[in-house]
């Protein structure tokens, strides 16, 4: 019950660091980031109320706030590195069943593992692209996190990571 708190914690006050980590000036998102940042935020305080009210299990606190964490720094990161107010289109995978979020269909249309910085298809025949960015490790789960791409955005040609 006490791993709950510091999730939190963790999640609300980390500052906005630079993008290259090197402890220089810190990054200042745009205000559209910054408003998303803000949601995101209000949806961690969110969750762990309707845990501390009973509404929601331990498990979906825990894997929620993984999500909300790794959405935060995902979107501070985008925002330092591309020098950008826009707001990405991410999803957070914590759990495989949420796989159908960027593949509908399945994964059999992709060849072997997924490399960071490479787009897939969402769907075989599909026009929708998703980016993969990587994997991390948040609270003992492992998570992916997939950004859509546009047309303009994969003809800048811009990686996230």
């Amino acid at each position: 019950m006490l791993a709950a708190p510091a999730i939190l914690l963790m999640l609300v006050v980390h500052p906005l660091a630079n993008a290259s980590g090197d402890g220089g000036p810190e990054c200042q998102p745009g205000p559209k980031v910054a408003q998303e940042l803000s949601r995101l935020e209000r949806d961690a305080r969110s969750i762990y109320k309707q845990f501390r009210d009973g509404r929601v299990s331990q498990l979906t606190l825990i894997r929620e706030m993984a999500r909300l964490k790794t959405t935060i720094e995902v979107l501070k990161d985008w925002a330092c590195r591309n020098n950008s107010d826009q707001i990405p289109e991410l999803v957070v995978i914590v759990d495989s069943d949420d796989l159908v979020q960027v593949f509908p269909r399945g994964m059999r249309h992709i060849s072997g593992r997924l490399v960071p910085g490479d787009t897939y298809p969402a769907t075989a025949l599909g026009s929708r692209q998703w980016q993969y960015l990587g994997e991390r490790k948040v609270s003992g789960m492992r998570v992916n996190i997939f950004r859509y791409v546009t047309a303009d955005s994969a003809s800048a040609g811009d990686k996230a990571n």
